[in-house]
C-alpha cells in the first residue's frame, strides 16, 4: 500500500525550519526534506521546496554497505547519495531522497527523518 505523509520540525537551538514529505512505497521510501521559510507560515513548504536540488538514491544489500547513485545535483550540494545510503542501510529499504536544506542542518534533517520513519 502507499500513503503519503507530511511533517514540520523547528531546529533546536536554530531559528531554521525543516519540512518533510514522505511517500511509503512497498519495499521504498520517497522522502523530500527542505527547509521551510518560517516567514511563510500558512503556505505549502513541499509546494515551495526543489525537488531536484540534491535527489539521490539508495539500495542496501545484506551484510554490505548499501549502494547509491545522484539522480540529480546541484554543484552547490552533494549530501543527498551519503545520507541516503545511511538511511537505507538503518531502515533496510530502498530510500530516495530530495534534500533542500543548508549544509549546517544536514545531519539534523537525517535523525530527523530516521526517527520519523522509526515511528511510521
Amino acid at each position: 500500500m502507499i500513503s503519503v505523509s507530511q511533517h514540520t520540525t523547528t531546529i533546536p537551538d536554530h531559528s531554521a525550519r525543516l519540512s518533510m514529505q514522505i511517500t511509503a512505497l512497498v519495499d521504498s521510501y520517497m522522502i523530500w526534506v527542505g527547509s521551510a521559510d518560517a516567514t511563510t507560515e500558512d503556505s505549502n513548504p513541499e509546494e515551495n521546496g526543489r525537488l531536484c536540488r540534491d535527489w539521490a538514491y539508495a539500495m542496501p544489500q545484506p551484510n554490505k554497505q548499501p549502494i547509491g547513485t545522484t539522480l540529480f545535483r546541484t554543484s552547490a550540494s552533494d549530501a543527498a547519495s551519503s545520507i541516503a545510503q545511511r538511511i537505507a542501510r538503518k531502515m533496510d529499504r530502498a530510500i530516495f531522497l530530495s534534500a533542500d536544506v543548508p549544509p549546517q542542518h544536514a545531519l539534523v534533517a537525517e535523525k530527523w527523518v530516521v526517527d520519523t520513519l522509526r515511528a511510521l
